[in-house]
């Protein structure tokens, strides 16, 4: 797509860059062959706000197709799960009867102050 739109004297839009290139060695319009009245170039804002536009958009579908692509696969391959980062820890193991729980902290009174 075009990055920077200009209308020359000819009245048409072309790319500022190659314009200007073509300008610099000649008088006529690339376009019509006539002999241009000046060489001052005009940004064509309503293209560029249309070209903008249009890139955006283009954007916005290629995010939803990878975003559609991914939930796809991932429905595919039957892993229907959360991510590892998301999954809670399993249970802890349970006490069994006559075993005694482990502690990592001391079981010590608090001493009391007076």
């Amino acid at each position: 797509p075009m990055k920077e739109p200009v209308v020359a004297a000819d009245g048409h839009t072309y790319e500022r860059s190659a314009i200007a290139r073509w300008l610099r060695t000649s008088d006529k319009s690339p376009m019509t062959g006539a002999v241009l009245v000046h060489k001052e170039l005009v940004p064509n804002y309503g293209l560029m706000t249309s070209v903008e536009e249009a890139a955006a958009r283009e954007r916005k579908a290629a995010l939803a197709a990878k975003k559609s692509a991914l939930s796809a696969a991932s429905m595919s391959s039957g892993n229907s799960e959360s991510p590892p980062c998301a999954k809670k820890p399993p249970p802890s193991e349970e006490i069994e009867d006559g075993e005694e729980e482990a502690h990592t902290v001391q079981d010590t009174p608090l001493k009391s102050e007076k």
